[in-house]
């Protein structure tokens, strides 16, 4: 009889380990469990230019030399921003802007996390080039290049 009960909790270790690995690797693999699909790479670009846009217009960092050669950053939101109407409009304009990548950002370097990877926490970064539009004081447009890359989660939520 304990040897019964021995295979049986052997078994039911086996399938909870099985059960916890699949789960793992298809978190792994960037599968949402929710949708019961991956999500494109078509679709992780939209998701990023639409969190672009929910934000726009960005900081901008403006270097500022004094007279006594010192240099400085200036951050600043533009006064009267170009908005992009649509997501189209921001392809269209910016027609070679994204990449879906595991890299992160060259200012932080590596990759992502294998726990991030793991959990479904992150499935991919999204690189954004794009022109940030704005127009002057005297009406001239203005464009500035931004490359920020964009989280997004298994299942498409983005996360910065």
């Amino acid at each position: 009889m304990a040897r019964f009960f021995k295979r049986c909790a052997a078994v039911a270790l086996g399938l909870a380990l099985l059960f916890v690995g699949l789960r793992a690797g298809l978190n792994y693999s960037g599968f949402c469990l929710e949708q019961r699909r991956w999500l494109t790479d078509r679709e992780k670009i939209e998701i990023a230019i639409k969190r672009i846009l929910a934000s726009y217009p960005p900081t901008l960092i403006e270097v500022v030399t004094y007279p006594d050669g010192r240099k400085a950053d200036r951050y600043f939101q533009p006064e009267n921003p170009v908005p992009y109407r649509s997501v189209d409009e921001f392809l269209q304009v910016n027609p070679e802007c994204c990449e879906v990548t595991q890299r992160e950002h060259p200012k932080i370097s590596g990759s992502i996390s294998l726990g991030s990877r793991l959990f479904g926490i992150t499935s991919a970064n999204v690189r954004v080039r794009y022109q940030v539009r704005y127009l002057d004081a005297s009406g001239r447009m203005i464009t500035r290049i931004m490359e920020p890359y964009i989280a997004i989660s298994n299942c498409g939520r983005p996360l910065n």
